[in-house]
C-alpha cells in the first residue's frame, strides 16, 4: 500500500501527487495501465483503512466509561432531570479523570487523522479518474466530429477542458493540451456554425437552444450572436428592400416601421422561450446592428425626399412627416425593450449577489436601449440638424414671389410708354398691392417659428431668430427699394417743384388744369397710404418676435426643464428634442443662455416702454426697418410739400418786393393784401388735414377689404379696423404739423434768395408773413422764431432800419435762425435804402 505519510500532510495536493506518481512511472509502462493501476492500489488501501477505522471505532466504543450510560439515562428522565443534573456532573468529572481523558483524546485524534487520510485517498482517486480519460477523450472526440454528433462531441469536449484543469503541464503526455483543445474547439465552432444558422433562420428553438448552450460552455457566445444577427437580419432588410425608386419614401417610412415593430415582438417572444439567456440583448444587438447597416441609404433616401424645387414647402413638411415617424417608431421600441428588461430582471434571485448583478445587468440593458434608438434616429437628426438651410431656402424664395405683384405694378408704371398722369394713376394702388404681401411675408415668418417648434422642440429657435432675423431684413430692404424707385421714376416733375406761373403775385395753375397738376394731385394719394403700410409692417415685426419670445419661454423650458430619457417612464413617449439634448452636450448650455437673454428682454421691455425686444432679436431687421420708416416720411414730406414748394419757388423772382410809390406825394399807409402765392399755399395747408384724411381713410377701407376676401375672422377684422382708424388719426395730426412746418422751413429758404427789399416790398412780405403765421396758429402750431423774426425785422421803422434791427433778433428769443432772419433783413433794406436795391 501506499505510503500513509504522503496523505497526513497539511498542504497535501491531489495534483501533484498524481503527477509525481507519473513523473515515477516506469519506462516500459504504459501511461493509461500505470494510471489505472494506482487507481486500484488506492481503492484497496481506502478499503483497508474503512476496515480499521470500523475496528478502531469499536473498540474505542468498548472503553467509553459507565458515566455515558448513566448520562442517557438521566437525559431521559426528564422528570428528575433537575435532581439528577447534579449526580450527572459529578459522575461526569469522576469519569473524566487525567488518565481516561488523556486515553479518549489520544484515540479520537488519531481516527481524525484516518479520516483525513481517507479523504485525501478518494480525492486523488477521483483526480485520477479525470487523468485516466483524457487520452481516451482526446482519440475519442476525431470520431464525434466525422460522425456529426454534435451533442457528444460537446461532451467530450467538457470532459477534456475538466481533465486539463486536475492534470498540470508537468505531465509530458498533456503540455500541449490546452492548445489541443483550442483547435478541437475551433473545429467544433466551424461545424455548428451551419445548423446553428439553419435553426436561428427557420426559428426552430430547442435545436438553436441546444447548440447554443454548447457554444456558451465554451465560451463562443459571441458566435451565437454573430450567428443570430447574420440569420435573423435577412427578414429585416427584405422589409428595407421593399421600397422601390419612384415611391414618395417619407409615406413610406410609417408603413415600414410598423413592419419592424412586428418584427421586434415576434423576435422577443421567441428569444424569451427558446434563447433566455439570451434574452433580451440578443434583440438590441440585431436591431442595432441592422439600422447601423440601413444608415447611410436612409439618409440618401431621405436627402431625396427632402430635395425640391427653391422655395417649395414640401421638403420641410417631408421632414416633418420624417420626424414625426421616427418618433412614434422609437417610442414604441423604447417600450418593447424596456418590457423585455423587465421581464429579464424578475427572474433575478433575491440573495445579495444576485441582485446586484441584476442591477448591473439592468444597467447594461437601459445603456443599449438608448444606443440603438440613437442609431435609429441619427440619420432623420442629421436632416435635423439641417433644417434651417431649408427655412433659408423656402423663405429667401418666398419673399420675393410675394413681392412679384408689387415689381410688377411699378414696373408698368415707371415703364417708358406710361405717361405721369398714368403712371401716377398706377400708383395709387401700391399700397393696397403691398400692404397684401404684409400678412403673407409675416405670416410665413411666424409660420417657420411653429413649425421649428413642432420639428425640433424648440431646440433650433436661436439659430431660426438669425435666419429669420436676415430674411425679414432682406424682405424690408426690398420694400424700400420698390418704394424708392416707384417715386423716382417720376420724381422730378411730381414729387418736385412745378413750373412757377408767370402771373402776378406767384399764381399757380389750378390743380387738375393739366396732365402734369392732375398726376401731382395722384402724388400724396399714392405715397400717404405708404404711412400706414410701414406702420402695419412695425405691427408684424414685433408680432413676429413676440412669437419667437413665447415659443422661446414655453418650447424650450419646457426642453431644459423635462426630465433625462432614462428617467421618463415606458408609458409616456420620450421627445426627440429630449434625445438631442442627451447626445449633444453643448445644445443644453446654448438653450440655456438664450433662454435666458430672452427672459431678461422680455422684463426690460415690461418695465421700460422705449425699449423694443425686435431690436433684441430681429436687430437687422429693426435697423432696415427703421430706414424704411425714414425713407417713406421723406418721400411723405416731399409729396405733402410739392405744391407748397412751386408756389414759393417764385418768390426770389416777384418784382413785388422792389416796388416803389406811383408818385411822391405822401399818401396814407394801408396794410397790403397778401400775395396769391401765399394765400395759394395758406389755402393748401388749411385744406391737408380733409387731404389726409381722405388719403388714409383709403388704406382702411382697403385693409378691411383685404381682410374680408380671405375670410378673416369678424372680430379680428374689427380690432384691425380699430387700430387702423386710430393709427391714421394719429397720422393725419402728425403729419399736418409736420407738413407745415416742412412748409415754413420752404418759405424761409426761399426768402433767403431775395435781393432786396423796398419799404412797400417790406411792408408786403410782412402782410405776407403775417397772413402765413395765421394759417400756422390756426392749425394749432407756435410761429417758428425764424419766421417771426423776418415779420419784426420788416415792420420796424425805416429810422432803425440801418441801425437797430439786429437788437431785435434778442426779443425773437435769440434763436440762430432769429439772427441769421434779422442780418438778412437788415442787409436787404439796407440796400434799398442806399439805393442799390435789386442790384448787386
Amino acid at each position: 500500500m501506499a505510503d500513509l505519510q504522503v496523505f497526513l500532510e497539511e498542504d497535501f495536493d491531489p495534483k501533484a501527487y498524481i503527477n509525481a506518481a507519473c513523473a515515477n512511472k516506469p519506462a516500459d509502462k504504459a501511461l493509461d495501465r500505470y494510471l489505472a493501476e494506482m487507481e486500484m492500489k488506492l481503492h484497496l488501501g481506502s478499503d483497508d483503512i474503512g476496515l480499521y477505522l470500523e475496528d478502531q471505532s469499536t473498540r474505542a466504543t468498548q472503553r467509553i466509561p459507565v458515566a455515558a450510560r448513566e448520562l442517557a439515562r438521566i437525559r431521559e428522565d426528564a422528570q428528575s432531570v433537575r435532581a439528577s443534573v447534579a449526580t450527572a456532573l459529578s459522575k461526569i468529572q469522576e469519569t473524566n479523570k487525567p488518565t481516561t481523558s488523556s486515553s479518549t483524546a489520544a484515540t479520537l485524534a488519531a481516527l481524525e487523522e484516518i479520516d483525513d487520510v481517507k479523504r485525501k485517498m478518494e480525492s486523488a482517486c477521483n483526480t485520477l479518474k479525470e487523468a485516466a480519460g483524457l487520452s481516451t477523450l482526446f482519440s475519442l472526440v476525431d470520431d464525434l466530429f466525422t460522425s456529426g454528433d454534435l451533442s457528444r462531441a460537446a461532451d467530450a469536449l467538457a470532459g477534456i477542458r475538466r481533465g486539463l484543469v486536475v492534470v498540470a503541464d508537468s505531465v509530458p503526455e498533456f503540455q500541449d493540451g490546452r492548445a489541443r483543445l483550442a483547435r478541437l474547439e475551433d473545429r467544433f465552432s466551424a461545424a455548428a456554425e451551419a445548423p446553428l444558422a439553419a435553426a436561428l433562420t427557420n426559428q426552430r428553438g430547442d435545436e438553436a437552444s441546444s447548440l447554443a448552450n454548447m457554444l456558451s460552455t465554451m465560451d463562443r457566445s459571441d458566435q451565437v450572436v454573430s450567428a443570430y444577427i447574420t440569420a435573423r437580419c435577412a427578414p429585416l432588410w427584405s422589409l428595407w428592400e421593399g421600397y422601390t425608386a419612384g415611391t414618395p419614401f417619407v409615406p413610406w417610412l410609417a408603413t415600414f416601421y410598423d413592419q419592424v415593430l412586428r418584427s421586434v415582438a415576434v423576435e422577443c417572444e421567441w428569444c424569451r422561450t427558446s434563447l433566455p439567456d439570451y434574452y433580451p440583448h440578443l434583440v438590441i444587438n440585431l436591431f442595432s446592428s441592422f439600422f447601423s447597416s440601413t444608415d447611410q441609404p436612409y439618409r440618401a433616401r431621405l436627402a431625396g425626399a427632402l430635395t425640391g424645387a427653391q422655395g417649395s414647402l414640401l421638403p420641410l413638411e417631408h421632414l416633418e412627416q420624417a420626424a414625426s415617424a421616427v418618433n412614434v417608431f422609437v417610442n414604441n421600441l423604447r417600450r418593447e425593450l424596456i418590457d423585455a428588461g423587465a421581464w429579464c430582471s424578475s427572474g433575478g434571485e433575491s440573495n445579495g449577489n444576485a441582485v446586484d448583478d441584476t442591477k448591473q445587468q439592468e444597467q447594461e440593458h437601459i445603456q443599449g436601449c438608448w444606443q440603438v434608438l440613437d442609431i435609429i434616429v441619427a440619420p432623420v437628426e442629421g436632416a435635423i440638424s439641417q433644417y434651417h438651410d431649408k427655412e433659408v431656402h423656402y423663405l429667401t424664395a418666398e419673399m420675393p414671389r410675394l413681392l412679384a405683384p408689387v415689381r410688377e405694378l411699378v414696373a408698368a408704371a415707371s415703364s417708358s410708354s406710361a405717361s405721369a398722369a398714368a403712371a401716377a394713376g398706377k400708383l395709387l394702388s401700391l399700397h393696397a398691392v403691398l400692404g397684401g404681401t404684409l400678412d403673407a411675408a409675416f405670416g410665413a415668418a411666424t409660420a417657420a417659428v411653429a413649425r421649428c417648434v413642432r420639428l425640433t422642440g424648440g431646440t433650433s429657435l436661436p439659430t431660426l431668430s438669425r435666419v429669420l432675423d436676415r430674411v425679414v431684413q432682406q424682405y424690408i430692404s426690398a420694400v424700400q427699394s420698390i418704394i424708392t424707385n416707384a417715386f423716382n421714376g417720376i420724381g422730378s416733375t411730381n414729387l418736385g417743384s412745378t413750373s412757377p406761373s408767370k402771373t402776378p403775385g406767384g399764381a399757380v395753375p389750378s390743380v387738375g388744369a393739366t396732365g402734369s397738376g392732375s398726376s401731382a394731385a395722384a402724388i400724396p394719394e399714392a405715397v400717404l397710404p405708404l404711412l400706414l403700410v410701414v406702420l402695419k409692417m412695425q405691427r408684424r415685426l414685433d408680432e413676429c418676435t413676440a412669437e419667437i419670445v413665447q415659443a422661446v419661454s414655453t418650447a424650450i423650458t419646457e426642453v431644459l426643464q423635462g426630465a433625462l430619457p432614462a428617467d421618463i417612464p415606458a408609458s409616456e413617449p420620450v421627445p426627440l428634442s429630449a434625445l438631442r439634448l442627451q447626445t449633444q452636450s453643448g445644445l443644453r448650455r446654448q438653450l440655456t443662455t438664450f433662454a435666458a437673454a430672452t427672459a431678461a428682454a422680455a422684463e426690460r421691455a415690461s418695465s421700460d416702454s422705449t425699449y423694443s425686444v425686435t431690436s433684441t432679436f430681429l436687430t437687422a431687421a429693426d435697423s432696415a426697418m427703421a430706414d424704411l420708416a425714414l425713407a417713406v416720411d421723406a418721400l411723405a414730406e416731399r409729396a405733402l410739400c410739392a405744391r407748397v414748394a412751386g408756389h414759393f419757388a417764385t418768390v426770389p423772382a416777384l418784382p413785388e418786393w422792389h416796388a416803389k410809390p406811383a408818385t411822391s406825394v405822401q399818401l396814407p399807409s394801408f396794410t397790403p393784401y397778401p400775395l396769391q402765392y401765399i394765400t395759394a399755399a395758406g389755402e393748401y395747408l388749411m385744406m391737408l388735414p380733409q387731404v389726409l384724411e381722405s388719403a388714409l381713410s383709403t388704406e382702411e377701407t382697403a385693409a378691411v377689404v383685404r381682410e374680408d376676401e380671405r375670410g378673416a375672422d369678424v372680430n379680428a377684422e374689427h380690432e384691425e379696423h380699430e387700430e387702423d382708424s386710430t393709427e391714421a388719426a394719429e397720422l393725419v395730426a402728425e403729419w399736418v404739423d409736420r407738413a407745415a412746418l416742412a412748409s415754413c422751413q420752404l418759405y424761409l429758404n426761399e426768402l433767403k434768395k431775395l435781393k432786396g427789399l423796398s419799404p412797400q416790398g417790406a411792408g408786403q412780405l410782412a402782410a405776407d408773413i403775417e397772413y402765413f403765421s395765421n394759417v400756422l396758429s390756426t392749425l394749432g402750431l407756435a410761429v417758428p422764431s425764424g419766421l417771426a423774426a423776418w415779420q419784426a425785422a420788416l415792420v420796424a421803422p425805416d429810422t432803425v432800419a440801418l441801425e437797430g434791427l439786429k437788437g431785435l433778433a434778442a426779443g425773437e428769443g435769440g434763436t440762430d435762425e432769429a439772427k441769421i432772419a434779422v442780418d438778412i433783413v437788415t442787409k436787404l433794406r439796407a440796400m434799398e435804402l442806399s439805393g442799390n436795391g435789386g442790384r448787386t
